[in-house]
């Protein structure tokens, strides 16, 4: 989940269940909510990027790590304020865990409910897990927490304008109401994704049934969804609509034949790059394309994931690698909405 989200829960969690219990709280949670990012640093681009990122800092195994440290640091913080100011209270470990758990916990929870997914489990097993309900980005989200954010605030403003005999804005139960809303918004997209793969998995394409079929989320709508099946032989992009689970008829569709094994193809799996891809790839789709040279014929081998495949533009995120008539692997280039990574291989 985008790191906006992540900070607006942060400060919902604050002014719903820690603002009034210790200081610091907000910004204690703002970091917690968003600690589990800082695995970027590893590696910001390409293929690090998908070796490193939502694997260790995402996994149970570390949670305690995250919520010790932000506590201590958290009761730090709150002692050196009480040695300034003697109505500071250093809340009990109890509380300061609770807001590191609380915190990182969250983080987890949005980045498991989207396509990407998290391994929630690495290192001891490094199997993506994901929930599929929501877009990375979904501004209604931002939508939902912002205006149960910012209304009381607003309400304050006028409140005082108008009159300083009115009740002061409830911050701690408009906080509540925005994340029983987000729960809320969830439940209504997991009922539209539920009734989407229902659709999807109860019909044949050409004249198979699915051996794998998922409903991915779209941006906005909880009820179109953009379904990914695998049959045998092909696999098949196309909108389904959660209404009426059917296909839209009104959206585009493609069907890719899937490439048989080659020697080229086995060559590239064996790759670092090739393996980290297929490791972080949901569903993989491989297509091969000829290149005559004068020394013999060459081999274009591109990996791609199907979650990141759009009908009209083609492959979003995709690894090419070039395979020489001896089948050895000569260069490989992984590229990601645009920006390429260039990884050369010398022949063996």
């Amino acid at each position: 989940m985008d790191n906006l989200t992540h900070t607006l829960v942060g400060i919902a969690l604050s002014r719903a269940f820690f603002k009034k219990r210790t200081a610091y709280a907000t910004t204690a949670l703002i970091f917690a909510a968003n600690a589990p990012d800082l695995d970027i640093i590893g590696g910001l681009r390409g293929i690090a990027y998908l070796a490193r990122h939502r694997a260790l800092t995402h996994s149970l195994i570390f949670l305690p790590v995250w919520t010790i440290a932000i506590a201590f640091v958290l009761r730090w913080a709150t002692r050196r304020r009480a040695r300034r100011d003697s109505s500071t209270i250093v809340p009990g470990w109890g509380t300061l865990l609770a807001v590191g758990l609380v915190g990182v916990g969250s983080h987890l929870l949005l980045d498991l409910t989207n396509s990407y997914g998290i391994r929630i489990l690495y290192p001891l097993n490094t199997h993506w897990y994901a929930w599929d309900i929501s877009p990375i980005i979904d501004p209604w989200l931002w939508l939902i927490l912002f205006a149960f954010l910012l209304l009381p605030m607003l309400f304050g403003l006028l409140a005082r304008e108008v009159s300083s005999g009115l009740a002061k804005p409830r911050y701690q139960t408009s906080a509540l109401l925005g994340l029983l809303a987000v729960c809320g918004w969830w439940g209504l997209r997991a009922y539209g994704h539920a009734r989407a793969l229902t659709g999807i998995e109860g019909r044949l394409y050409g004249g198979e049934a699915p051996l794998v079929a998922a409903a991915m989320p779209t941006f906005g709508s909880p009820w179109r969804w953009g379904a990914i099946v695998e049959t045998s032989h092909n696999d098949w992009l196309f909108t389904e609509d959660a209404h009426t689970e059917a296909r839209d008829p009104d959206a585009p569709e493609q069907e890719l034949p899937r490439a048989p094994m080659s020697n080229a193809i086995r060559a590239v799996e064996q790759t670092h790059p090739a393996k980290v891809f297929l490791n972080f790839s949901r569903f993989p789709w491989i297509e091969v394309l000829a290149q005559p040279t004068p020394n013999g014929l060459n081999q274009e081998v591109i990996l791609t994931d199907l979650r990141f495949y759009n009908v009209e533009r083609g492959p979003g995120m995709a690894l090419n690698a070039l395979v020489n008539p001896g089948n050895q692997v000569v260069s490989e280039h992984f590229q990601w909405r645009g920006a390429g990574e260039r990884l050369k291989r010398a022949a063996k």
